[in-house]
């Protein structure tokens, strides 16, 4: 016996319907559940990785490809953000965490704010969170060529040792490689920096072909970095839903607490 998918969101709808009551909520979809119970920073952090995917996809589709990567960097730093949120112990033990904070006592979720996209790709490689497996084999033969072939024409100050160098770690580790190339794509974005290293723009579509290598990367990475946030937003969201319920059920207990 199968269940169609009018019976299915007729269930979902009457299990929001339930969830609604139990949680003194008034969410319209279980989307709008989660954010409302979730704590608020994290609400924010998923809401901006959806809102810059939505951004990067519009983007690609017009063939705005740098202003894609612009956003698909954002998108993959909202859900590395999210992830060390959700992951806290196991990054405070990173040597990329404690190697920034020393030996001094801080905040967590105020220092982790203030780190870089290329410090939570460090973060992310410590802990696996984007394995090397991720990128198919023939990938790993392709983009070391592609980037000589482009970083000669693109970056004409980088040596002939230095991008050999960064080619052999696509190599080693593309899905991390690819995260930087993108960091560095949406570093395009400043003026300043294409004086002072001396860039050259040919044309309007400049560097387009790299951009949209990183493009391809990105939905390869996000894919993942998606897998790790469901699975711990779900353990988050049946904690927060259980205090939830624990404090509509006993308000006065909820008041004495405070």
């Amino acid at each position: 016996m199968t269940t169609s998918d009018g019976d299915l969101a007729k269930a979902l709808a009457e299990m929001l319907a339930v969830a609604n009551t139990l949680l003194n909520l008034n969410a319209k979809t279980w989307d709008d559940l989660v954010d409302a119970i979730l704590p608020p920073r994290l609400a924010l952090l998923k809401q901006l990785a959806v809102l810059c995917e939505k951004q990067m996809l519009a983007c690609r589709d017009s063939k705005a490809y740098f202003a894609a990567c612009v956003m698909g960097a954002a998108m993959l730093e909202a859900f590395l953000l999210l992830l060390c949120m959700l992951n806290q112990e196991s990054v405070k033990e990173t040597h990329c965490y404690k190697g920034r904070i020393g030996k001094r006592a801080a905040d967590f979720e105020q220092t982790i704010c203030c780190f870089g996209f290329e410090d939570l790709v460090e973060i992310s490689a410590e802990l696996n969170w984007v394995p090397a497996s991720l990128i198919a084999a023939d990938w790993k033969t392709a983009l070391p060529e592609t980037f000589i072939e482009i970083a000669k024409e693109r970056r004409p100050n980088m040596s002939k040792a230095e991008r050999i160098r960064r080619s052999e770690s696509l190599v080693v580790n593309p899905a991390y490689s690819l995260m930087l190339l993108l960091n560095m794509m949406r570093n395009r974005i400043h003026p300043g920096r294409w004086v002072r290293e001396r860039h050259v723009l040919k044309d309007e579509n400049a560097f387009s072909e790299w951009a949209q290598v990183a493009l391809v990367g990105a939905a390869h990475i996000r894919d993942c970095l998606l897998k790790h946030s469901q699975q711990d937003l779900i353990e988050m969201t049946k904690r927060a839903m259980h205090a939830r319920v624990i404090e509509v059920a006993n308000p006065a207990r909820s008041i004495k607490k405070k």
